[in-house]
């Protein structure tokens, strides 16, 4: 058993005795010194800056007293929080996320891209289901850990989008438009942002029909969530 798994078979069943839940656990080189990271979260409800530091000493103790001493030479603790956006790495974290945003990057490319972000619908023995957009569109595809570089939990969901860096952010993501007048009959847009410029945006709607939403007219909008 590796210093990690070591670690992870320690501090697991002591912390979930009290609430909490060991997300990960790394030992790397930072600066020429060697760091073991602690990720810890609460089952229920967010980890708080007072609840890291009361940990701090318990995780400590606890490390302290793995017998035999399995590090090598010495190294700094860090007990942190996962984070909003959180690496996905195991099938436990795939199902703490089932019904959120994820955002996964492939290893070969689908639809002409290697990243994508959508629902978690299902955790499978080999993979997982999720659903996403495609111009507009929803469709489920179902994804094999081995077809996975790395993911993590997806950040700035329904961002709401006011400059040119948010829009370049959204482009081929869903996105929601709200106009102070009628175009075409309707205030409301919503579809895959496609392009845009000064002028305008440029929205695939489900239907597969182009709108352009001249952006003076747009009270506002923002990307949102599959």
């Amino acid at each position: 058993m590796d210093i990690i798994d070591q670690v992870k078979a320690t501090l697991a069943p002591a912390l979930a005795a009290r609430g909490f839940l060991l997300w990960d656990v790394e030992y790397e080189t930072m600066d020429s010194e060697m760091v073991l990271r602690t990720l810890i979260d609460r089952e229920d409800g967010q980890i708080s800056i007072d609840d890291l530091v009361e940990l701090t000493d318990l995780v400590g103790e606890l490390v302290d007293g793995i017998e035999p001493d399995p590090f090598p030479a010495s190294y700094m603790l860090d007990v942190a929080s996962p984070g909003a956006e959180r690496s996905l790495k195991q099938v436990s974290d795939y199902q703490w996320a089932l019904g959120k945003n994820i955002e996964i990057d492939l290893k070969q490319s689908i639809d002409g891209s290697s990243k994508l972000i959508g629902n978690l619908l299902e955790t499978l023995t080999d993979g997982i289901i999720v659903e996403y957009a495609v111009k507009a569109k929803r469709q489920k595809l179902t994804i094999t850990f081995d077809q996975i570089r790395a993911a993590k939990m997806a950040l700035n969901q329904n961002r709401e989008l006011v400059s040119d860096e948010d829009l370049a952010w959204a482009k081929n993501k869903l996105v929601q438009v709200k106009t102070y007048q009628k175009i075409n009959g309707q205030k409301e847009f919503a579809g895959e942002l496609v392009d845009f410029d000064e002028q305008k945006l440029v929205i695939v709607d489900e239907a597969g029909h182009t709108l352009e939403v001249p952006r003076d007219a747009i009270a506002k909008a923002k990307q949102v969530s599959i």
